[in-house]
Order: C-alpha cells, then sequence, then structure tokens
C-alpha cells in the first residue's frame, strides 16, 4: 500500500509539472524568408511606381507582409535570412546544373533590395547570410537554435514560399506558407506531421527522399524522370525512403522500374541537395535577435521618401500610442503596485515549491543510477568514450602488416619456383613418352597423390593442416607440403574398379579394383580411416562446417540453372575438435562483405585469383568435367589451401589484438559441430501430407478460376498482369485502374482497393477477392509446398543449411529451404509447419524465451519499472498501458490499451517514428508522438541507453552487444537525418536483437554439450528465437525439465531473470 502511495504521488507530481509546462506561455521567433518575400512582393505588384517613377512594388508588398507578421505571430524574436549568389554556392560543386536555369533577377526587383534593406534597418531586424549556404541553410540553422534553446521554451515560426522547408516541422518549429492563409490569416500554418501529410503526402523526415524522386525543376534538382509527386508518394509510402525503394526494386515494376534505375544516383544526389542544413556556423546571440521598438524616424523619412502614405500614417500613429501607453502605465501602475507584488510573489512560491519537487524526483532518479549503472556487466567499450592509446597493439598491428608483406614474397617466390619446375617438367616430358602412364607431379604448391599414398602422406604431416575441397578433389597443406587427392580416383575406387585409371607408376596398397561387394567396401572403409586420420588433426578450412557433415552436400557440387550438380553421396565427415574456420573468423571481426574465398585472399593479401565459376565456365555449361587436366585440378585446389594455411595466422592475430578471440574460440567456433549434427540430422517431413495440401491448394486454384473466369465472362491467363488488367478496368469498366505505358497495375495493393470498393457492384467487388485468393494460394503453393519435399532425402528428412553469418545481428538464418521465412502465427504458416513431424516413437518438443529481446533491453538499461516487471513477473505489455494511458493498479486495463502498449513496447525498441506506430495503431502522428514521449517519460533509462548506444556509434562506428560481436554501423555520421536514424535503429538492434541471439547461441552449446552422445533426443532447429528437438516418447517430460534448466540457467543476467517456454507435439504446427 506505501509503494502504492508513493508511485501514485509521484505520478500526480508528474502530470503537475506537465500541466505547469502546458501553462508557462512560449516565446516565440519568427524567421524571414527574404528573398521569398521579396519575389513574391515583386510579382503581386509588379508595375507599381511612385509620383518620382521610381519602382515601389516589392517594396510595398514587403513591407505590407512584414506588418502582418508581427501582427499575426508577435515574435519575440524576429531575423531575415538572405541569399547568395548562385556561382558562390557550395550545391553547385555537387551538381553544375543546381539552379543553373533560374532566370536572373528581376530588374526592377533589383533596383528596390537597398530600399528593402533599409525598411529591415528601420524595423531593427538583423540580417544574416552564409558565405557558400543557401538562405534554407541559414533558416534551418536559426530554426533549429531558437527550438533547441537551452534557456527558453521558444517556438518558431518560418516564413517563405518553399515548399521543401516543411521538413524542419517537428513540435517547436512551423512553417507559414506566403499567400496560402484563408479569412483567419493571411498565412497557411504547418504545425504538425499531418499537416505535412496533407500538403506533401509524407512527413517531414521523408521530405528529402520525396525530392529525391519528382526532384524540383525550379532549382534544378532533376530528381528521377517520369515520377511525379502522386507517385514519388506511393513509392515513400510503400518502401519508407530510397533506401528501401532500391532494396525492393524487383517488387517495382515496368517503366517505372526502368526509371528509377537508371536515374538511381540522381535520385540520391537529389535528395542531398534537397536536404537542409541544420548545424551552419552563424552567430546566435539571442539579445541582438530581440524584436522590440522600430526605429520610427527612420521608417517615416523612408515612407515619405516612396510616398508610402499610408505606413506613414500607420507609423505615425503607432508611435504615439506606444507614447500615451508608457505614461498611462506610469499613474496605473502606482495604484496596482501591491497586487502585483503579492502576485509575484504567490507565482515565486509556488514554482520553488515546485522546483522543489523536481529535485527530489531527479535525485532519486540519480540515486538510482548509481545504483545500476547501464550495461553493468558488458565488457570495457561501453564505459570508455574513447579507447586509450595501446603502443603494445600498434605494435602488433605493425608485426601484422610485416608478416602480410613476407607472405606476399613468398607467394610471388612460389610462383616463380613452380614456373621453373613446370617449364623443367615439360622438357623431361618429351623424353619419357611411356604410353598410358600416369604421372604424379608437383605444379605451383600441389603434388597429385594417388588415394594408395594418402593414408601414410597425411599420418607424416604436421598436426595443422589447410584443407579445401569440391566436386574436384581435397587438398590439403601444411607448412611443407600440399597434396591433391583427385575425386576422379576416388569414384573408380567406390564405383567400378576400372584398372585402366590407375594402372601404370602406382602400387594398389589399400584399395582392390574388382566388382566384388566384400572389397568394394573394404575399400570405403579404407578411405573412412583417411579421413578419420584428418579428424585427428587440426583443421583450418572455410567453412569448416560444411567438412564435417556426413553424406551429401550441396556445398561441395556446383550450381546452373538452380541444380546443383556434382554432389557425392558417399562423403565423410572430418569430425574434428581442433579447427579454425577462415570464414566465421571473417565474419567475428565484423567484415559484412569478400565472403568468397577468392574475396579474402584478394583482401588480405593483393593476390587475384579466378573462381571456380571463371575458370571452369566451359565445364560447367556442358556439365562436363572430364576433360580438365590433373595439372589444372592440382592448382586450382592447391592455391587454395596455400592461402587458407597462411590466413589463420594473420586472422588469428587480428582477433587476439581487437578482442575478439574470445567470442570467436567460445561461442561462435564452439557452435559449429552444433550447427552441423543439426544440418547433419535434419527433420522429418510427411510427404503424404504435402502432397494432400498440394491437391487441395491445386483444387482451390482450379475453382477460383473457373470463378475468375465467370465473373469476367471470359477465359485469359490470370497470371498475366496486362491480360488481367485489360479484363478488369477495359472489359469490366472497374474505375480503379490507370493505364500506363506498360499497362495497368494490377498488384495487390490495387486488387484489395477494388475487393474494398463498396461504389462497386458485388460482381465487380467479388472478382477483387478471388484475384487475392487466386495469388495467396499461387503464392503458397510455388513457395513452400511443392519445393520442400523436393528436398527430402530417402528417408523423408529435411536437412536446411544454417548460416552463422547471414544476418548483421548475429541471428542466424537458414536456406534450402529457408525456414526463418514460413509465416508465424498465421494459418498458413501454421498449415505449413504441421508437415513437419517427428519419426515414429518420438515427439518434437519446442522452447523459446519469452520476451528475449525485452529482457535484454531491462538488463541492459537497468530501468528500475522494467526490471521491477521481470523480476516480479508482472506482464510487461499491461504494465506499461498503465503508463502511457495513466491509470493506477485498481483501473483495468481493456485488451485494445494490452495491445496498443504491446505494439509501443517493440516499436520503442525497433525505432519506429511517430508516422510509423501511427500507421501501425491507426492513430493520427500527433497521438504516436505522445505515446513515445510517455514511454520515455515512464521508463527514462530506456532513452538513456538508447542515446548510449547511438553515441558510442558515432564515436566508434561501431557497437558490440553484450558479449562482444561487432557490428559497424554504415552512415550512423551521416548528415542526411533519415540516413542517420535508420543507422541508429541498426545500432540499437544489434545491441538488443544481437545480444539475444549471443544467449541463443550459448544456450544451444549447452544443450548440445549435454545430448550429443544421447540417442534418445537431437536437436533439430533453430527458427527465430525458437529451438526444435525430436524426443523419444517415453523420455519427452524428462527432456521438457532438463532442456528448461538449461535455457534459464545458462546466461544468468545480474537483474532480470530469463524465462523459457516449452510445449511437445507429434508435429510443428501444434507446438506453441
Amino acid at each position: 500500500m506505501i509503494i502504492f502511495i508513493i508511485t501514485r504521488y509521484f505520478r500526480l507530481v508528474k502530470t503537475k509539472i506537465k500541466k505547469e509546462k502546458r501553462t508557462i506561455k512560449l516565446k516565440r521567433a519568427v524567421i524571414l524568408d527574404t528573398s521569398a518575400i521579396m519575389y513574391r512582393s515583386h510579382f503581386a505588384l509588379m508595375g507599381m511606381r511612385n509620383s518620382s517613377g521610381m519602382s515601389t512594388g516589392a517594396t510595398f508588398g514587403f513591407i505590407n507582409t512584414l506588418e502582418s507578421v508581427i501582427r499575426e505571430f508577435r515574435p519575440d524574436y524576429l531575423v531575415a535570412c538572405l541569399d547568395v549568389k548562385r556561382d558562390e554556392l557550395e550545391r553547385t560543386e555537387e551538381l553544375e546544373t543546381y539552379k543553373a536555369h533560374r532566370e536572373s533577377m528581376p530588374e526592377e526587383l533589383v533596383m528596390q533590395i537597398d530600399t528593402i534593406m533599409k525598411v529591415l534597418d528601420g524595423y531593427r531586424i538583423p540580417k544574416y547570410k552564409k558565405a557558400g549556404q543557401e538562405a534554407d541553410d541559414v533558416i534551418a540553422t536559426f530554426a533549429t537554435k531558437f527550438s533547441n534553446d537551452a534557456d527558453e521554451e521558444i517556438e518558431v515560426f518560418v516564413i517563405t514560399g518553399d515548399k521543401d522547408l516543411a521538413q524542419l516541422v517537428d513540435e517547436k518549429i512551423n512553417i507559414a506558407l506566403l499567400g496560402k492563409g484563408d479569412k483567419n490569416s493571411a498565412f497557411k500554418q504547418i504545425k504538425t506531421d499531418e499537416d505535412v501529410v496533407e500538403y506533401l503526402g509524407v512527413t517531414p523526415d521523408k521530405i528529402p527522399d520525396l525530392f529525391g524522386l519528382m526532384g524540383d525543376k525550379s532549382d534544378g534538382i532533376p530528381g528521377v524522370a517520369g515520377i511525379g509527386p502522386k507517385n514519388g508518394v506511393k513509392l515513400i509510402t510503400a518502401y519508407g525512403n530510397l533506401e528501401g525503394i532500391y532494396e525492393n526494386i524487383d517488387e517495382i515494376k515496368g517503366k517505372q522500374k526502368e526509371k528509377l534505375l537508371t536515374d538511381r544516383e540522381n535520385a540520391f544526389i537529389s535528395r542531398e541537395l534537397a536536404t537542409v542544413k541544420k548545424e551552419l556556423n552563424v552567430e546566435y546571440d539571442k539579445n541582438k535577435l530581440k524584436f522590440e521598438e522600430k526605429d520610427f524616424d527612420s521608417l517615416l523619412k523612408l515612407y515619405e521618401e516612396l510616398d508610402f502614405k499610408r505606413f506613414s500614417k500607420a507609423i505615425q500613429e503607432e508611435r504615439e500610442k506606444l507614447q500615451s501607453e508608457d505614461q498611462k502605465e506610469v499613474t496605473e501602475g502606482e495604484k496596482g503596485i501591491l497586487e502585483k507584488n503579492k502576485r509575484l510573489n504567490e507565482e515565486k512560491l509556488e514554482k520553488e515549491r515546485l522546483e522543489q519537487e523536481k529535485e527530489e524526483i531527479k535525485r532519486q532518479e540519480l540515486d538510482s543510477d548509481r545504483e545500476n549503472p547501464i550495461f553493468d556487466g558488458i565488457s570495457h567499450f561501453y564505459e570508455q568514450v574513447e579507447y586509450e592509446h595501446n603502443s603494445e597493439m600498434d605494435k602488433k598491428m605493425d608485426e601484422i602488416q610485416e608478416l602480410k608483406g613476407k607472405l606476399i614474397v613468398e607467394y610471388e617466390d612460389q610462383k616463380k619456383k613452380a614456373e621453373e619446375n613446370v617449364m623443367e617438367s615439360q622438357k623431361s616430358e618429351k623424353t619419357r613418352k611411356v604410353k598410358g602412364e600416369k604421372v604424379y607431379f608437383e605444379r605451383n604448391y600441389g603434388k597429385v597423390v594417388s588415394w594408395n599414398e594418402a593414408y601414410s602422406v597425411i599420418e607424416k604431416m604436421d598436426k595443422k593442416v589447410a584443407i579445401f575441397e569440391n566436386m574436384l578433389g581435397i587438398s590439403i597443406c601444411d607448412e611443407k607440403t600440399n597434396i591433391v587427392l583427385l575425386d576422379s580416383e576416388l569414384k573408380d575406387i567406390l564405383q567400378n574398379g576400372n584398372q585402366e585409371n590407375v594402372e601404370s607408376g602406382v602400387q594398389i596398397n589399400l584399395f582392390t579394383l574388382s566388382n566384388s561387394a566384400d572389397e568394394k567396401k573394404n575399400n570405403k572403409k579404407n578411405i573412412e580411416n583417411i579421413y578419420k586420420l584428418l579428424s585427428e588433426k587440426e583443421i583450418i578450412a572455410y567453412n569448416v562446417k560444411e567438412y564435417m557433415k556426413n553424406g551429401e552436400s550441396e556445398y561441395f557440387g556446383y550450381s546452373i540453372g538452380g541444380k546443383t550438380y556434382g554432389i557425392n553421396n558417399n562423403r565423410f565427415g572430418i569430425k574434428c575438435t581442433e579447427y579454425f574456420d577462415i570464414l566465421l573468423a571473417r565474419y567475428v571481426l565484423g567484415t559484412e562483405s569478400l565472403q568468397e574465398i577468392e574475396e579474402i585472399i584478394l583482401d588480405e593479401f593483393g593476390v587475384e585469383i579466378a573462381t571456380f565459376e571463371e575458370k571452369f565456365k566451359k565445364e560447367r555449361r556442358k556439365k562436363n568435367f572430364s576433360d580438365v587436366s590433373d595439372n589444372v585440378i592440382s592448382e586450382f585446389l592447391s592455391k587454395r589451401t596455400f592461402f587458407i594455411y597462411k590466413l589463420e595466422t594473420i586472422l588469428k592475430n587480428r582477433l587476439q589484438n581487437e578482442q575478439f578471440l574470445n567470442i570467436f574460440d567460445k561461442l561462435e567456433s564452439r557452435l559449429i559441430p552444433v550447427l552441423a549434427q543439426m544440418e547433419e540430422t535434419g527433420i522429418k517431413i510427411d510427404k503424404k501430407y504435402f502432397g494432400e495440401f498440394q491437391n487441395e491448394l491445386e483444387e482451390k486454384i482450379n475453382m477460383l478460376q473457373n470463378e475468375i473466369y465467370e465473373l469476367a465472362g471470359e477465359e485469359f491467363n490470370i497470371d498475366s498482369p496486362q491480360q488481367l488488367g485489360e479484363v478488369l478496368f477495359e472489359k469490366l469498366q472497374i474505375p480503379s485502374g490507370k493505364k500506363t505505358k506498360t499497362g495497368y497495375s494490377t498488384n495487390v495493393e490495387v486488387l484489395e482497393m477494388i475487393a474494398n470498393n463498396g461504389e462497386l457492384a458485388e460482381d465487380k467487388r467479388m472478382i477483387g477477392k478471388k484475384l487475392l485468393e487466386y495469388r495467396a494460394y499461387k503464392k503458397l503453393l510455388s513457395t513452400y509446398i511443392e519445393p520442400i519435399p523436393k528436398l527430402a532425402d530417402k528417408e523423408d528428412r529435411i536437412h536446411t543449411t544454417f548460416n552463422q553469418n547471414g544476418t548483421s545481428t548475429g541471428r542466424l538464418s537458414s536456406a534450402n529451404p529457408n525456414l526463418q521465412n514460413i509465416p508465424v502465427r498465421t494459418d498458413d504458416g501454421i498449415r505449413i509447419r504441421t508437415g513437419f513431424v517427428a519419426k515414429e516413437g518420438h515427439s518434437l518438443i519446442s522452447f523459446d524465451y519469452s520476451q528475449i529481446e525485452l529482457r535484454v533491453l531491462a538488463e541492459l538499461s537497468k530501468d528500475k519499472h522494467l526490471v521491477q516487471a521481470y523480476q516480479d513477473d508482472q506482464d510487461l505489455h499491461s504494465l506499461t498501458a498503465r503508463k502511457i494511458f495513466f491509470k493506477t493498479e485498481e483501473d483495468e486495463i481493456s485488451r485494445n490499451e494490452r495491445s496498443i502498449a504491446k505494439v509501443i513496447n517493440f516499436s520503442i525498441l525497433y525505432g519506429k517514428t511517430p508516422f510509423g506506430l501511427s500507421k501501425e495503431l491507426g492513430i493520427t502522428v500527433q497521438e504516436a508522438s505522445q505515446y513515445i514521449r510517455t514511454y520515455f517519460e515512464e521508463y527514462p533509462r530506456v532513452r538513456k541507453f538508447l542515446e548510449i548506444v547511438t553515441e558510442t556509434a558515432k564515436l566508434h562506428g561501431f557497437v558490440e552487444t553484450f558479449y562482444g560481436t561487432r557490428r559497424y554501423i554504415s552512415g550512423i555520421n551521416a548528415k542526411n537525418k533519415n540516413i542517420q536514424a535508420q543507422a541508429v535503429r541498426m545500432a540499437v538492434n544489434t545491441v538488443v536483437q544481437g545480444t539475444a541471439a549471443n544467449i541463443i547461441k550459448k544456450v544451444m552449446i549447452e544443450l548440445h554439450q549435454e545430448f550429443k552422445n544421447d540417442k534418445n533426443i537431437k536437436m533439430l532447429l533453430q527458427v527465430h528465437d525458437e529451438l526444435i528437438f525430436e524426443v523419444c516418447d517415453e523420455f519427452s517430460k524428462e527432456y521438457m525439465e532438463k532442456i528448461e534448466k538449461i535455457m534459464e540457467n545458462t546466461v544468468k543476467f545480474k537483474k532480470v531473470p530469463l524465462k523459457a517456454n516449452g510445449s511437445v507435439a507429434k508435429n510443428w504446427g501444434l507446438l506453441k
């Protein structure tokens, strides 16, 4: 009860403080876009002259606008921003055509500029311009400085005619458009995101992207040819920004796609040109910007010279009025002095009381901060503002560079020696023409060795060896020896015993070449022994996981047209316990690109070698490698093992010096055999179920096809957008269609408009609904139901491939099939998962963490409300609902309120903007903004956590998870606000999602260690945050308890407990 009273008290105090803020009158700053006002005034009153024949229209209009501004906005601060000449602009260096075609200023206006400057001086309005910069940038800078003023709350009004300045609109900055007003105002005021959306179709932060597409002819901004405002708004609404558009360019069809691709560079340049600069180095002295009393004498003199009788009379009356008010104030002020002092004293006391309450709340927050530092328990990374200079590290890095240099020299020496050996070999060949003799030779780094000799040669090699394998053979290399074993000879040994292939010059000691079944079995056993011998070595390889698996692997084959060839079904796995993975080391070091082995070699050594596709282009096309010489195969394979062997030294040094060796050795490397076992085991599917599902879908598709034909009144190709468009919009005359050069759009959005258009006849709405169903079923069939059974082995098991380096946040991804893409929590997703089953006598067990990412956020931020919620096992979404809807403990939380709170909890985590949140919740942008503000007020440490992550990323260019996984953040210091905002979201996602991914990996390693020799349970899948096991029915309850215990105790946070939820069923679809 005491806790409730205290909580209630602080809630009331906070509410009172908010109300007090609302009652405080904001100061007002007005910023004049001087050029815009001058031009508008000139064209409105062009030709106006005084009695002396002097042009005065622009000046008269300027004064009239100025008076309207002062009368309507009553500014406390007033500043005029001016342009510089076009040839002085920095933006012209980015694009020569920028404002190049603008007509020069009209002579009539030029003649009035000095007079207009005198008007500004008479009003005592300071004038500012910045060398090389546009007035828009000066305006944006002043607007930002006013709105962020540390001493006062200032509301800003920008007087302009430029629509692109609407990108400045936020809580304190407003745009007042010239000549767009109504009977209530001379200006159209744009104050909110909604106003901006109504005016331009997008929110303020998307305006540069919009101009990037549609350009601005008046400023010479090219944009994308043929993309106007309407299409620009549609594209931005659909994909968010330019990056989103080009990431999803394949979804855009026809000419629009061609235009976007053709003018891609223009789009990004245009966006940059349309983005205003907010941080120019301009003097910001509020005392100089105050708008107080006009210089009545100078203005009166100027107006008389211009024959502005109306303004002369107005200025005289204004001066007399001010003088009269001054005298009146003295006499009346004396009468009410006691009353005024009393009121001031009461206000002062109330202010002091509120300040004391604020200080008390602040003190409690600081005490909590000191007791629970953010990132408590994480590595040094977030505890330092800067890294200290480490001379020892510098020395080691120098050693690495020196080592690289030596290796490059060694490579050149080896290459030269190899070429000499080849020439010598060619000379001796001429003298040794022994018919049918098989010659094993040395070329470059590799020596082709018979499988008969392999065991004895490998046995003599060092403990540490590098290997590289493909469908042509395998190369094995240590410090001194590099050998190649040919796949063609291996096939002869295992298949038909063709004596001719290996008879001359070879003593058969391991393998007997005959058709006897027993002898073939012995041959296979002897090959297995070679792989067992390799398993005792310390293996260095590119993608070690693939070498660990038994049986067929597409990895070592080659693909043409989506089909893989050259798969060896009899492959033995190298079950090594000591290994170093080149691919994984590069990933841990933060390298998200250059992942192919040839690219890594080029990147680390500067040596370029041909890829498999480049080297064997002709053979791949023919699907026949029989004509490839042993020399070529040997050179191809042994080059790679040479460099792979050398790469281990370089990468291990880098891992150690950059403090990643621990996460590489203890986390990522230890996960390799776990994933290898999971892939090798696979998961069983019910082929009959998939077959029936396919038949069902095909029947539904056929039925829908006939119904669509009937509604259309003819048969046509439904899958043809052109034919479908003609039927819908020409034959049926449905009004939603708009024809372009490439035909009508018939995408999902268009079909949904038809299906939901209440003004259409029922049959026309129905054809839209039927087409949507048709497409959904076709996608389900082609993406999942048809291809999945084709991937199953003879035991009906699917062997997906898990990629450790597939995502930037550290989460695992999968391929062949991509299980991550199966829809979650939808009817279709559940039906697909139902086809994944346990083998007979077994069940599937599923476990995942409850709200793992929100728990990570609570632990890292140490926000007391989040931590307390999880410690007390509260429903976090209900708690958030109470806070954002200002409800007490007694108040009931509705289902809708909890749903909104759940969306907000995750939206904050993923950096969703007010506009994005408003779309998801179906509320206004203002309401969404208020929810987000309230969230941060109630969970203040979350905001602090986000700020620390952001500032760390800006400082170092990368972030790290709780356990040290690194990601470089592109664009974190970009000047473009949208690019930087996206980078900030990436940074936060990496820290939170990456930490969650680290936890899952740690748990998988522990579970593998616990169960690897247990025949009653196998770990099969890891999808998102879910782990799937296959367990013997009679032990399922026992294993449920074991798994839960390991998941909740492998990682123990200091503050927040981790909670695992599990279920058991016969198929994946029934698992909760």
